[in-house]
């Protein structure tokens, strides 16, 4: 299924649809694919496929990190400190 995702994502031999591939990582994230719940996090946060949604992609980041995905820790923790950052200027 991830390899679907990827080929939706990336064109290779289809043309690109970022909102089917946010569709397959979804039903591969929502089965605890750490890979996908990554990728999903990674959708929402650029808003490839959906809407630009931060907390949607703290949630699949959280997720993926829990896993061990390092990436995901990474991302998780950078979009967490730029997020509290803005919420500190809003104040």
């Amino acid at each position: 299924m991830l390899e679907r995702n990827l080929i939706l994502e990336r064109c290779i031999g289809v043309d690109k649809n970022d909102s089917r591939a946010v569709e397959w990582y979804r039903k591969a994230a929502k089965q605890g694919h750490a890979g996908a719940q990554f990728n999903l996090g990674k959708m929402y946060e650029n808003g490839f496929g959906v809407d630009k949604n931060d907390s949607r992609a703290v949630k699949w980041y959280r997720k993926a990190a829990k896993q061990g995905d390092a990436l995901a820790r990474h991302n998780l923790d950078r979009l967490t400190d730029k997020l509290s950052k803005e919420k500190s200027v809003e104040m």
